[in-house]
């Protein structure tokens, strides 16, 4: 599997995020991808589809686990984290801020501290 793909196979995603609790591109990585340990949660994760029309619907989501011991946990996500029916709280906001700055390090500093002026203003 390419880091490309990776980034888009919720097989891949769901074991990073029980390994390290977030999604980190660095993570996508061919050592990554050939762990054993995510290959073996991978093989659990079953997508089904849920009959939407639009394949590329991104809500309402289902999430269900189940467990070895027969019990299960069902969420209905009627909206994706960060879109306006479900804005991200200060500390998800700013986790989310503290990591794009630290993929980015050597950004121009207002593509952080001033995105507008960034994008419109001249250097």
């Amino acid at each position: 599997m390419t880091p490309a793909y990776a980034r888009l196979c919720l097989a891949f995603l769901a074991p990073l995020m029980l390994r390290d609790g977030t999604i980190d591109p660095r993570a996508f990585t061919p050592e990554t991808i050939a762990d054993p340990a995510i290959a073996r949660l991978a093989a659990q994760v079953r997508v089904v589809d849920d009959g939407n029309p639009d394949g590329n619907a991104m809500t309402p989501q289902r999430l269900t686990i189940s467990f070895a011991d027969g019990r299960s946990v069902d969420q209905v996500i009627p909206a994706t984290l960060g879109s306006p029916d479900a804005p991200m709280s200060a500390e998800q906001y700013a986790a989310k801020y503290a990591l794009c700055r630290n993929l980015a390090p050597h950004a121009d500093p207002r593509l952080f501290d001033d995105p507008l002026a960034y994008a419109t203003e001249p250097r």
